[in-house]
C-alpha cells in the first residue's frame, strides 16, 4: 500500500510544478527556428506540381499557436500556402498553376506566429525558382532570304541565322535538315552563320534558288526555319570593263580599273577625266590632293590646315623656347657686330704694322747712306 501512496504523491508534485510553470510560459512570444538568421532561403525548381510542400516553418514550441503568411512578395492571384503539420507548418506551392521561373524567378516570405496574445514576426525566406530545359528556341525572323553570286567562291559569307531561348544559358545548335541539294552550303552548327561550301554547284540558269530547312535545337526541343538562297549572275560575268579593264566586285555592283588613257564607270572614256575631283587644283599652299569618290581630299603641309589647306597654323611658342631663341638672336647679333669689328681693329694694326715698318727701313736706308758717305770721307783724311 506504500507505493501507490508514494506515487501519488509524486503526482501531486508534477501537476503542481505545471500549474505554477503555465502561467510563465503564456508570457513568452513565439519564436521562429525556421527560418532563421542562420536559414533564409530555399529553392525549388519550375513546374513543380501544385500544393507540393517545399518549405517547413518551425518554431521553438508549437503548442497554442498559429503561423500565417504575412507577406509574399511578388503578390500574386495563385499565392503560396501554409497548412499546419504534426510539429510544423509546410508551405505549400499555389494551386492550380504551376511555377514558371521566366515569369517570376524568386519569391520573399514573411510569416507571422501568434499565441492569441503575442505576435512574432520571422525573418525574410527567399524561395529561388530554378529553371528547367522547358522552352523551345524561337527564330529571330519568320524567315530568311539570302544571294549568291554564281561566280561566289568556297567559304563566301551568305547570312547568319539565330534564335534566342527563355531559358537560362540555352546550348543553342543549328543544322541543315533539308534542301541542301549537292551539299552546296555549310552551316556553323554554333554560329549560325551560312557560307558556301561547294560553288561548282552554282548555276542561275538550272537551279536558281535553294529552299533550305534550317532547325534549331537546346538539346531538348527544336525549332525549324525556312531560308531561301537566290543564285544569281555576278557582276562581271558580262565582262562590262571595256579596253583592257579589269572587274572587281563591288557588294551587289561592280568597280572597273582602267588601263592608261581611258576613264569612266566602264572604262569607255578618253580624253580629260572631267570626274577628276582633283582637276581644278583645289588644295592650297602647297597641299596635295587626292580624289575619294565623288569629292577630295587635301593633304596639307606643315602650318596649313582645313579641306583646302587654306588656313595657317598659328604656333605657340612656350617661355622656354622664346628664351631659347633671343639667345639665338644676341648670339647671332654679337657675331654681326663683334666680328666684323675685330675684322677692322685687325686691318688697323696690319696697316699700322705695316706703316711702321715701312717706316723704318727708310730710317735704315738713311743711315746706311750716312754711314757710306762718313765712311768715304774718313778715308780721305
Amino acid at each position: 500500500m506504500g507505493y501507490p501512496l508514494c506515487l501519488m504523491n509524486i503526482i501531486r508534485v508534477i501537476a503542481s510544478w505545471v500549474l505554477i510553470a503555465s502561467p510563465l510560459l503564456s508570457d513568452v512570444p513565439p519564436a521562429f527556428t525556421q527560418p532563421s538568421s542562420r536559414d533564409q532561403s530555399t529553392s525549388c525548381r519550375e513546374n513543380i506540381n501544385e500544393n507540393t510542400s517545399i518549405y517547413e516553418v518551425k518554431l521553438v514550441s508549437s503548442l497554442e499557436n498559429n503561423v500565417t503568411i504575412q507577406t509574399q512578395q511578388p503578390s500574386s492571384l495563385h499565392p503560396f500556402q501554409l497548412i499546419k503539420g504534426s510539429y510544423n507548418w509546410n508551405l505549400l506551392t499555389p494551386a492550380f498553376v504551376k511555377l514558371d521561373r521566366e515569369t517570376t524567378s524568386q519569391f520573399i516570405f514573411v510569416f507571422n506566429a501568434t499565441d492569441g496574445k503575442q505576435s512574432e514576426l520571422s525573418v525574410g525566406l527567399t524561395l529561388d525558382i530554378l529553371d528547367e530545359n522547358d522552352n523551345t528556341p524561337q527564330f529571330t525572323k519568320s524567315s530568311y532570304t539570302g544571294t549568291i553570286y554564281n561566280t561566289g567562291n568556297a567559304g563566301d559569307y551568305i547570312l547568319t541565322i539565330q534564335a534566342d531561348d527563355k531559358d537560362l544559358n540555352p546550348n543553342i545548335t543549328y543544322s541543315i535538315t533539308g534542301g541542301d541539294v549537292g551539299n552546296t552550303f555549310s552551316l556553323d552548327q554554333y554560329t549560325g552563320q551560312l557560307t558556301l561550301k561547294t560553288p561548282g554547284n552554282l548555276d542561275p540558269v538550272t537551279t536558281p534558288t535553294y529552299t533550305l530547312t534550317v532547325q534549331a535545337s537546346d538539346g531538348n526541343t527544336f525549332n525549324t526555319t525556312t531560308v531561301t538562297i537566290n543564285v544569281v549572275a555576278g557582276p562581271c560575268s558580262s565582262f562590262p570593263c571595256m579596253n583592257g579593264g579589269s572587274c572587281a566586285v563591288n557588294g551587289m555592283a561592280f568597280t572597273c580599273s582602267c588601263t592608261s588613257g581611258f576613264h569612266g564607270s566602264n572604262c569607255n572614256e578618253t580624253g580629260p577625266n572631267t570626274r577628276d575631283t582633283c582637276v581644278s587644283k583645289p588644295c592650297t599652299n602647297g597641299g596635295t590632293c587626292t580624289s575619294a569618290g565623288i569629292t577630295f581630299r587635301c593633304l596639307c603641309v606643315s602650318g596649313t590646315t582645313g579641306n583646302t589647306c587654306s588656313q595657317i597654323v598659328a604656333t605657340t611658342v612656350s617661355q622656354n623656347e622664346t628664351q631659347e631663341q633671343e639667345r639665338k638672336t644676341d648670339s647671332l647679333l654679337a657675331v654681326y657686330i663683334v666680328v666684323p669689328i675685330l675684322a677692322l681693329s685687325g686691318i688697323v694694326i696690319a696697316a699700322i704694322a705695316i706703316y711702321k715698318h715701312k717706316n723704318d727701313n727708310t730710317v735704315d736706308d738713311d743711315n746706311v747712306q750716312n754711314g757710306q758717305a762718313t765712311n768715304v770721307l774718313t778715308v780721305d783724311k
